[in-house]
């Protein structure tokens, strides 16, 4: 039998970032206490922190230096892993860090690094479950300096400089930097109105086909296997049995909550439910 999740639990399936700080380190404390290191924008310790860094990839970027080096070219990587060369980070402690050298120093730049560096290990089968052939997205994905201030970009500012905009990088490698990406969801949905205060609720839901490595459908690609009609308690039933990928397991949550179906007097997590849809990966601890 399927799972039985209450909503709260529905959210813990996405919301599953818990950080910790000592005055050394930054933890993942949902994934057996890894340690995580802060990707800045450049060598400046006033740098915009844009990701987090799992060990896997640092190990990984410590070769890309070395086979720069090998080939007579500059480092990308600026790698600050031994105490010695910690700098203080924007919480006010001192702690390993990670950044672009100072030569990457524009998003025309950064965006050509990055866009060699994910092609060849799409090339290689390096994290080929991230972003090798059969996950590749084809997309460039922005890279914000501030993932949560204003989404500008040169084709819509006419202009390059002074924007939160720092550079593009495909998406699909976009999780293997750690940095904050955002979907776009639409939902459909019919309301019938009977007398007095009684209401029934369907929401079209569609199923993703099995033939298609990621989430994404668009209009007319063969993504989408099925939709169902489904009622307000199935659409509940399904969602609670955890049938729904994560993210779009809280955008339901979000609209039920929208339209009233739920609310504090029957949901008894309502507060943290409402906190933790717009919550921030504890942002302020990178």
């Amino acid at each position: 039998m399927p799972r039985q999740l209450d909503i709260i639990g529905v959210v813990d399936l996405c919301d599953n970032v818990h950080l910790r700080r000592d005055e050394t380190n930054l933890y993942d404390v949902a994934f057996d206490s890894e340690v995580l290191v802060p990707l800045y924008l450049s060598e400046s310790p006033d740098s915009a922190v844009i990701g987090l860094l799992r060990p896997l990839l640092i190990e990984q970027l410590k070769k890309e230096n070395d086979r720069s080096k090998e080939n007579g070219l500059p480092e990308l990587w600026a790698l600050r892993l031994d105490p010695s060369t910690y700098i203080k980070l924007r919480n006010g402690t001192k702690g390993p860090s990670v950044s672009f050298r100072n030569w990457v120093d524009t998003p025309t730049k950064r965006t050509a690094a990055m866009k060699e560096l994910c092609e060849r290990w799409r090339d290689t089968g390096l994290f080929s479950d991230v972003c090798g052939p059969k996950q590749w997205r084809d997309e460039l994905y922005p890279i914000y300096s501030d993932p949560f201030g204003v989404h500008d970009h040169p084709r819509t500012a006419g202009r390059k400089d002074e924007l939160n905009f720092a550079f593009e990088m495909e998406r699909s490698a976009a999780a293997l930097f750690g940095v904050v990406t955002y979907s776009a969801n639409l939902n459909i949905y019919d309301e019938v109105f009977g007398e007095g205060s009684e209401r029934a609720l369907r929401v079209w839901v569609p199923t993703r086909a099995h033939t298609k490595p990621t989430f994404t459908p668009s209009p007319l690609d063969d993504e989408v296997e099925s939709f169902e009609f489904v009622s307000h308690d199935r659409l509940l039933e399904k969602l609670k049995q955890g049938l729904f990928k994560p993210n779009c397991g809280l955008v339901i949550i979000d609209l039920l909550i929208r339209l009233g179906y739920i609310t504090p007097d029957n949901e008894p997590n309502f507060a943290k439910i409402i906190n933790r849809l717009h919550g921030n990966f504890d942002y302020m601890l990178w």
